[in-house]
């Protein structure tokens, strides 16, 4: 957006009037104000959750965030209840401004729900990333949270309690609090051993569907050439590996 200045004269005659005093006020005000939109940065941590809102149509809401090469992310947006009309549509570009996954639709004409983003960066592309959010048709107001998961990462604490640390052996109970929810989970496996991991609905009434994805500690997704999900409610999902030498 280019500057643009109020361009008003004054007459100061009388340099003590009052009067004259405000109205040049009023005039730098108002330079200052037509200086003043402009897109802040809003930033989020892996394993943080934001809340935030299209309060007008065709507003634009941009955050941040940091990422190292061959880390993994994904970036989730979605309503932030059934009540919210915004129809969630996000695009996200590197430190050079390209746009990722730039050939794939980012946006949906529905609501009460939302969209995702999977990435790992390549070679020379770390550093500040950048999300804009808004509505798939500009059109429609409403709330949504928008969240972050990045392996490797130190993860912040999830704002609906779930997700942290497993231990072998372990049974943790969590949630998918609404459209978009990410849990994220850790865990410590030293070379050679072997573990599985297992993710399924706590009873038949849980509409939850089960999908399940699980980083090294290089950000290399493990088994990633299989389907770790199902469009099926009251079942689940497992997965085996042998960390290597």
């Amino acid at each position: 957006m280019r500057p643009h200045f109020v361009d008003q004269s004054i007459s100061l005659q009388s340099k003590n009037s009052k009067r004259h005093r405000k109205a040049l006020a009023a005039v730098i005000q108002s330079a200052i104000e037509c200086l003043e939109p402009r897109t802040l940065l809003t930033s989020i941590i892996s394993g943080q959750t934001i809340a935030g809102a299209i309060a007008a149509q065709g507003n634009t809401a941009a955050y941040s965030f940091s990422a190292a090469v061959n880390d993994s992310f994904e970036v989730s947006l979605g309503d932030a209840n059934s009540a919210s009309a915004f129809e969630p549509l996000m695009h996200i570009f590197d430190p050079q401004g390209n746009e990722i996954n730039a050939s794939a639709s980012h946006g949906t004409t529905n609501t009460n729900t939302s969209v995702r983003q999977f990435y790992q960066v390549p070679s020379g592309s770390g550093g500040n990333y950048t999300i804009l959010v808004e509505d798939d048709t500009g059109t429609h107001t409403g709330a949504y949270d928008l969240e972050l998961a990045i392996a490797p990462a130190t993860q912040a604490s999830d704002a609906d309690g779930d997700g942290g640390t497993i231990a072998t052996g372990q049974t943790k109970t969590g949630t998918i609090n609404r459209t978009g929810d990410l849990d994220i989970f850790t865990f410590s496996a030293a070379q050679n051993n072997t573990f599985e991991v297992s993710l399924g609905d706590p009873n038949a009434t849980s509409a939850f569907e089960p999908l399940m994805l699980i980083y090294d500690p290089h950000g290399d997704e493990i088994n990633a050439s299989a389907s770790h999900g199902t469009d099926n409610t009251d079942t689940s999902v497992r997965q085996f590996f042998q960390v290597p030498t």
